[in-house]
């Protein structure tokens, strides 16, 4: 068998680096392989063809973002379906991704340390022997795509595609040669996660036409991915597609509020220019990605004839294992709005928006994650984002708000609500399956970034960091000290658990110490002895109760104050990110769930049920509706329904069942698929009598806390009811 080392990393530099190359290599096959692994490694975006056919065809933008100089993913594929016998072809088109920003931008993907042309590795074994590789005897060539950029858009030009690449007959000796160039630096690792697909295809369902040829395409609801259309035109001719998920009064496509953030021209937007043949055929971007609900089609040459236009959804292909309903149809459309936002915040890597920024932000993601894992099933998937932030972590335990990171975020942006995702992530993915592996991977990692914490304290307070971002009104923006000092304690509490799990006593005496003189500090600061926190906001006493700081004697004090300000103020919510997850939380664990539920529901502005009423299709990142129209940081009122509606609890891989019957609604069901089967929760009232039922799949064990019944302990398979 040949060395595998001769595998090369290679690529082609140029001096437009928006410009894509196809790269080539011709093989020969004496006969079919019983079995193949084609191993395959890219820094940056890429298409992979062997014979003019893709492995898994529907799967795109791989591979998911990484630290590339810490760590770069690597695929195998069983290609023998698309072997033949004799000459073979396999050709690659190598897009920038998020490795070779080249643009300006604004978290400094710019000038990130790896940043390079992109490049690959792959080498291919049929039946354990060596047959190909990446070596200098690759063969490359500019192709059709011209200027790929990801947070910016694409253009193609057809007049520039080669012709034939995929026929062993074509003569490449008139192309140039890849050259040898040095690895991303990361440590090779196999991929982790579901691939990135595209899942659906939507046809519009409106289109409004304007002057000079341009037409408004309304595709329903807002998503990330891209369009594929298929048009004639004269040689030379270019159609446009600008994306956006806001129209002007006129039908018109609004993009002002979100291409403010760009530092150049182009914005979300798609050129493919005609070639000889006058037709492309169900053409698409191939190495960015859009968020959008809405495209504009500038068809402003009057010989372009659009045959079709559809809306490809792009995000990783997680499969749906969580469900609920309702009997109240606003808290239903939340759903749908959070399903959409998680899924359109989920391409490679969770995102804040899959336009503007398309960024990891840490915060959004330790704020939704709960929701994610009672959706879908993305332990893999967020496992891949926490890789990200590790690689990140500096010497000193700091790390940044953004995961990948090209070295901005460390100064600006991040903080204990933020860089909590360190232990929410290893906890939440603990508490909901059991496993461990990822306590053990990161322990270290996370007391090194206590060690800082340590570092950055005033009297046991941490004051440094984001807050309650994007509150009703900025200007009573809950005091940072107050969130971020709540959120340290949370960590050392959740570190003492870790340590007590992997045996680790010396850490739990260490860190229960530490975490007694935070709360200490946290209440001689804060606590004003009338149930009143800091600045009285809802955010303060909600973060005081959700983190377990008010002391046993005063918690009714506290929840009272809370529930008579949210009650005083008609449920419209009055909190930023942070305390939209906290309050509701704080609310139903102390009794007032039904309070906890009008947030979601009541349908005036602020709050969630504004939204559904304004006709949003995903959540806004803002009150208000200005900004974005697509985030997912509001994104926990799926989780609390779980959790306190269904009163499915996990609690170390272990379920508790404690649903709770709110009066606002007369029945309310979810279930959850498991590896051992569905989980079924659900209650409804039948005249003045509530029934509650339990479905739990063979050996899964369930503890029953119901008001007015015993506790006991269930063993599927078992279908119980209770009638109270």
């Amino acid at each position: 068998m040949m060395d595998i080392y001769l595998a090369k990393w290679i690529n082609k530099p140029s001096e437009n680096p928006g410009q894509a190359y196809w790269f080539r290599k011709m093989f020969d096959l004496g006969r079919m392989p019983k079995s193949t692994k084609l191993y395959f490694s890219g820094a940056g975006f890429y298409e992979l063809y062997i014979n003019g056919q893709m492995p898994d065809p529907e799967r795109v933008l791989r591979p998911a973002p990484s630290q590339f100089d810490r760590h770069i993913n690597y695929t195998v594929y069983d290609v023998a379906p698309l072997l033949k016998p004799g000459k073979n072809v396999m050709a690659v088109l190598l897009g920038n991704g998020f490795y070779n920003c080249w643009e300006k931008d604004y978290a400094n993907l710019d000038n990130a340390p790896y940043r390079d042309f992109p490049k690959f590795m792959t080498y291919l074994l049929c039946d354990n022997e060596l047959i190909l590789c990446s070596d200098g005897t690759w063969k490359v060539h500019t192709s059709g795509v011209v200027y790929n950029s990801v947070r910016r858009g694409e253009f193609f030009d057809a007049r520039l595609e080669p012709e034939n690449i995929f026929d062993t007959t074509m003569d490449d000796s008139d192309w140039d040669t890849a050259q040898y160039c040095n690895p991303p630096g990361g440590s090779m690792l196999p991929e982790q996660g579901h691939p990135c697909r595209i899942v659906k295809r939507i046809d519009p369902i409106s289109e409004k036409y304007f002057t000079f040829g341009k037409t408004v395409y309304d595709f329903g609801y807002g998503m990330a991915g891209w369009c594929e259309v298929t048009f004639s035109a004269p040689k030379g001719v270019t159609l446009i597609l600008e994306y956006g998920e806001m129209l002007r009064d006129n039908g018109d496509l609004d993009r002002e509020y979100n291409h403010s953030h760009a530092n150049t021209p182009v914005f979300e937007e798609d050129r493919f220019t005609a070639g000889e043949a006058g037709r492309l055929d169900r053409i698409h971007a191939r190495f960015t990605w859009h968020g959008f609900r809405y495209v504009r089609v500038r068809a402003e040459h009057p010989d372009i004839k659009i045959e079709k236009i559809q809306a490809c959804q792009i995000h990783n292909d997680f499969p749906a294992v969580g469900d609920f309903s309702s009997s109240n149809p606003v808290l239903n459309r939340l759903l749908e709005l959070t399903r959409n936002s998680l899924k359109s915040n989920f391409v490679g890597i969770p995102t804040d928006c899959p336009h503007r920024e398309k960024a990891g932000w840490t915060g959004d993601v330790q704020l939704s994650c709960n929701t994610g894992l009672f959706l879908y099933d993305m332990v893999e998937d967020y496992a891949h984002f926490l890789q990200c932030v590790v690689d990140g972590q500096r010497v000193n335990g700091q790390i940044t708000c953004v995961a990948p990171s090209g070295s901005w975020g460390y100064n600006w942006g991040s903080g204990p609500a933020w860089d909590m995702v360190m232990f929410s992530l290893p906890y939440e993915i603990y508490r909901f399956t059991g496993e461990r592996k990822y306590i053990d991977r990161y322990y270290d990692n996370m007391k090194r970034y206590l060690d800082f914490c340590r570092q950055m304290a005033r009297g046991n307070l941490l004051y440094w960091g984001l807050g309650d971002w994007c509150p009703v009104e900025q200007f009573r923006l809950t005091p940072t000290v107050i969130t971020s000092t709540a959120c340290g304690y949370d960590m050392l509490n959740k570190m003492v658990f870790f340590a007590s799990l992997l045996e680790k006593n010396n850490d739990v005496d260490y860190y229960s110490n530490l975490a007694v003189q935070v709360r200490k500090a946290f209440n001689r600061e804060f606590y004003h002895g009338d149930g009143s926190y800091g600045d009285d906001s809802w955010t303060s006493l909600g973060c005081a109760l959700y983190f377990d700081l008010v002391d046993n004697n005063e918690r009714c004090k506290v929840a009272e104050r809370l529930v008579q300000k949210v009650r005083a103020n008609q449920h419209k919510v009055d909190f930023g990110i942070l305390g939209a997850k906290y309050v509701p939380h704080a609310l139903a664990r102390e009794g007032y769930a039904d309070d906890a539920l009008q947030l979601f529901i009541q349908q005036e502005y602020p709050g969630w049920g504004y939204w559904v009423k304004a006709g949003a299709t995903t959540l806004w990142e803002t009150w208000s509706g200005l900004w974005s129209r697509n985030h997912i940081m509001f994104g926990d009122p799926p989780n609390w329904c779980f959790e306190h509606l269904g009163g499915l609890v996990y609690d170390q891989g272990k379920l508790i069942w404690a649903p709770k019957a709110v009066p606002s609604l007369e029945h309310f069901q979810c279930s959850r698929k498991t590896n051992k089967g569905e989980i079924i929760s659900k209650w409804r009232r039948i005249g003045e009598v509530l029934e509650y039922s339990l479905i739990l799949p063979k050996g899964t064990s369930c503890l029953v806390r119901i008001p007015g019944i015993p506790e006991e302990n269930l063993l599927g398979p078992v279908e119980k009811t209770y009638l109270i």
